[in-house]
């Protein structure tokens, strides 16, 4: 067990804190990278890894393993591609494509 003081709160408030386990992690980038497969269809993962450094970077840092290790060959085989972008990007990127990819 790891404790960390996040914040001595002067008076009443709200708190959020969340987490996924690596594996669960490796498992949404399966299904997802296998959905793509399955659909024919190129795979982009969004976050907002430049403000959620540690959170969305690991999501960031375990798709991209998983894609290298178990799917490149495969995706590159069907012309087809994986791409993290940031996710400010790919809302305006799909406000302009007609559709076609796994998001």
């Amino acid at each position: 067990v790891i404790e960390h003081e996040v914040y001595d709160a002067p008076g009443a408030g709200v708190a959020m804190a969340m987490y996924n386990l690596d594996e669960s992690i490796r498992e949404f980038a399966r299904a997802s990278l296998n959905y793509g497969l399955l659909r024919n269809f190129p795979v982009y993962l969004s976050t907002k890894n430049t403000i959620l450094k540690a959170y969305d970077g690991r999501f960031k840092d375990i798709f991209q393993e998983v894609y290298e290790k178990e799917f490149e060959a495969e995706f590159k085989a069907r012309k087809l591609w994986y791409e993290h972008r940031l996710i400010d990007d790919m809302v305006a990127s799909s406000l302009k494509w007609s559709g076609g990819y796994v998001w």
